[in-house]
């Protein structure tokens, strides 16, 4: 689970989860936790390769409260990923093969 949730969390598709816990909440989006962490990277003095500004662009925080497990058993998981990275969503119907357009120039 720990692993899906990371490959979900990248294209930005668990964005709308609550950003709350709660006793029918089993995973929230921490906005504040997002922020803190971006911060702290930001101020460790870590460049991009070539010369840019920071070498963390950007936070994702799922916590995961309600998975029938042991507290002790929930491992925390970073998934990194180059600015470059790109997912395209496709859909495969009798008829056709349906695939996003990306942008093509990205600079």
């Amino acid at each position: 689970m720990n692993l899906k949730t990371v490959k979900l969390t990248s294209p930005h598709y668990l964005d709308k989860l609550p950003n709350k816990s709660s006793q029918k909440v089993y995973a929230f989006h921490s906005l504040e936790m997002e922020k803190t962490i971006q911060k702290l990277t930001q101020k460790m003095g870590i460049r991009a390769q070539f010369g840019g500004k920071y070498f963390c662009h950007d936070v994702h925080f799922i916590h995961l409260t309600r998975l029938p497990c042991h507290s002790a058993s929930l491992p925390i998981r970073l998934g990194e990923s180059c600015s470059t990275d790109h997912q395209a969503l496709g859909k495969i119907t009798k008829e056709s093969i349906l695939l996003e357009q990306l942008e093509r120039d990205a600079a």
